[in-house]
Order: structure tokens, then sequence, then C-alpha cells
């Protein structure tokens, strides 16, 4: 992982990059709510953010609630991590 000031997330920094596994618990537009190690977290997409599912490109509508992913991305001071790549398992 980069550097930068550890938040909440194991494995992320904010600032920096990481990559965790979690359960989409909620879908709320752009927000995503992620349960990762019993901790619910929210999850930003923009259109840069990129999707994939078995190895093919997906978009944002292919994820359901109940989907596990795998999500990089930056986080940020409020705790909420901007997602790059989210990869639907």
């Amino acid at each position: 992982f980069e550097q930068g000031e550890r938040s909440g997330m194991m494995g992320i920094r904010r600032g920096g990059h990481g990559q965790q596994l979690g359960a989409v618990t909620a879908i709320n537009g752009n927000n995503l709510t992620v349960k990762i190690s019993n901790v619910d977290y929210t999850i930003v997409v923009t259109d840069a953010t990129s999707y994939s599912k078995a190895g093919n490109i997906a978009k944002q509508s292919d994820l359901k609630v109940g989907d596990t992913i795998s999500i990089s991305g930056n986080s940020n001071s409020q705790g909420q991590i901007t997602a790059t790549v989210i990869s639907i398992q």
C-alpha cells in the first residue's frame, strides 16, 4: 500500500490505494454500503469507476445487494472510499 494516513478501513489508507473484499448491503445511487469485517463502509462510485465480473467488463447496474465485491480506491477524511475499480465476485 502507498503512503498515507491510515483510515479506519483496514488496508486502505487515506490518500492512498488499497483493496478490500466485502458484501454489498445497500445501493443508493452512486453510494454503495459494503460490509467489510463486520463494519459498514460507504463506497462512492463515479463515472471513472471501472467494473468487472468473471473477467469480463461489467457496469454499475450489474451490482446487486448481496454481491461480494473487491474494491480498489482512495479513502477520504470522512471515511468514505472513492472506488476506482470494483470486481464483482
